[in-house]
């Protein structure tokens, strides 16, 4: 499987969730366009699975942490967060990516508590 057809599924596992498809756009819009054409045609490894894995991971972060910041209602975050890279994890199965060595119950908040400190915040979002 190349890495432009991984991305194709991930797409597709995003869309049912409103803030993952959110999240989804902007990761693919922030990806200079020389580093897509240069990945699009790689073969899958763990290491791009897992590189997409935390990258969606940290936009759910910071989500939350703006949220949680701004005292917004953020359980549906962290719920919706979580839900995604699960499904993320069952999509890759099934396409037939080896998921031993990849985290995807991955903590979307620094302290378990929903609290992320502000220098995180400022860190996701440079």
């Amino acid at each position: 499987m190349k890495y432009r057809q991984f991305i194709d599924a991930m797409r597709q596992v995003a869309e049912p969730f409103p803030n993952a498809k959110n999240i989804f756009e902007e990761w693919q819009a922030d990806l200079p366009p020389e580093e897509w054409k240069e990945k699009q045609t790689l073969d899958i490894t763990a290491e791009l699975v897992q590189s997409f894995i935390d990258d969606m991971a940290d936009f759910f972060r910071a989500i939350i942490g703006v949220a949680i910041q701004s005292d917004q209602p953020h359980e549906h975050l962290i719920k919706e967060g979580h839900t995604f890279l699960r499904a993320v994890h069952d999509r890759c199965q099934n396409i037939g990516i080896e998921m031993k060595d990849i985290a995807t119950d991955v903590p979307l908040t620094l302290n378990g508590e929903g609290i992320l400190a502000a220098e995180s915040l400022i860190a996701m979002a440079v």
